[in-house]
C-alpha cells in the first residue's frame, strides 16, 4: 500500500512539474517573434572577436558579484539565525524558571492567608447588619414623616374646634341671660370639645365632665 501511496504522490508532482513547464514553454513561445529578430539580427552581424570576449568577462563580473553578494547575505543569515536560536534557548530556560517558581508559589499557601479570609467574614458580616440598620433607618425615618403630617394636620383641626368653642361660648354668654343656662352650654361644649378631642387623637384618658 505505502509503494503505491508514494508512486501516486510522484504522479502528482509530475502533473503538476507538467503543467508549470506548459505553461513557462507557451510564454517563450509568445516572446519568439521578438526573439528570433535579434538573433537573426545577431547572426548577420560579423562577430567581433574582443567584443565577444569583454561581454563575457562583464557577465562573469556580474555573476561573480551576485554569487559574492548572495554568500554575504547567506553569512548574515546564518549568523542572524544563531542569534534567534540562542534568544529562544534564553526565553524557554527563563520560562521553565517561572514554570517551576509558579509551581512553588501555587502549593504554598500565603501567611496571610487565614488572616484575610476572617476579615472576609468579618466584612460579610458587617456589610449584612449594615443593610439591615440602613432598611430599618429608611423605615424609621417614613414612619416619622407620616406622623409629623398625622400630627400637623390634628393640630389644625384642633385649632378649628378651639375656634368653634370660642364662637359658641361667645354666642351663648350674649344670648343668655343667666348663668345656670350659661354654664350649661359651656358643660355641653366642653363636652363635645374632648369628644372631638378623643376623636382626633384616639385617647381614651379624657375626663368628660
Amino acid at each position: 500500500l505505502f509503494p503505491q501511496v508514494k508512486q501516486l504522490q510522484e504522479a502528482r508532482n509530475l502533473c503538476s512539474q507538467l503543467a508549470s513547464s506548459g505553461a513557462s514553454l507557451n510564454s517563450l513561445l509568445n516572446k519568439e517573434v521578438d526573439i528570433k529578430e535579434l538573433r537573426e539580427t545577431s547572426l548577420r552581424r560579423q562577430i567581433d572577436r574582443e567584443y565577444v570576449e569583454e561581454s563575457i568577462k562583464t557577465a562573469k563580473s556580474a555573476i561573480n558579484g551576485q554569487i559574492e553578494k548572495m554568500q554575504s547575505s547567506l553569512v548574515n543569515i546564518t549568523a542572524d539565525e544563531t542569534n534567534l536560536d540562542m534568544k529562544i534557548e534564553k526565553k524557554r530556560s527563563e520560562l521553565e524558571r517561572n514554570r517551576k517558581r509558579l509551581s512553588t508559589l501555587q502549593s504554598v499557601r500565603p501567611v496571610y492567608m487565614e488572616e484575610y479570609e476572617q476579615l472576609e467574614e468579618e466584612l460579610s458580616s458587617l456589610y449584612t447588619t449594615y443593610l439591615t440598620k440602613f432598611r430599618n433607618l429608611t423605615f424609621l425615618e417614613s414612619q416619622y414623616e407620616c406622623l409629623l403630617d398625622n400630627i400637623n394636620q390634628n393640630n389644625e383641626d384642633t385649632e378649628i374646634t378651639l375656634k368653634t368653642i370660642a364662637d359658641q361660648v361667645k354666642t351663648y354668654s350674649v344670648g343668655l341671660n343667666g348663668y345656670e343656662l350659661c354654664a350649661c352650654a359651656c358643660v355641653k361644649t366642653i363636652n363635645s370639645f374632648f369628644n372631638n378631642i378623643k376623636y382626633i387623637f384616639g385617647l381614651n384618658y379624657f375626663m368628660v365632665i
